[in-house]
């Protein structure tokens, strides 16, 4: 059972963190204006970037699981021969 006082504490937390993200936002872009025009121009420089980063990603986590599915299945040698 969950304490209602422990839900409604961790709600605050949530909303007081959301509120200064909201103020740090207000004050970086709303109140100046090269600040605005600054993020209008980049933030498509940002976002494809981003979306270029997650793409190569899973691209490269999707071709890596059926190598690591294939070596999984091959047994293992644990001798090591030197010489």
């Amino acid at each position: 059972m969950t304490d209602p006082k422990r839900v409604l504490n961790e709600f605050y937390n949530v909303c007081v963190e959301a509120r200064c993200h909201f103020d740090l936002y207000r004050s970086m872009y709303e109140n100046n204006p090269t600040g605005t025009q600054l993020c209008v121009n980049y933030a498509p420089y940002f976002f494809n970037d981003f979306i270029r980063i997650i793409t190569r990603m899973l691209v490269l986590t999707s071709a890596e699981l059926p190598t690591r599915h294939s070596l999984a299945q091959e047994p293992i040698s644990r001798q090591t021969t030197y010489c």
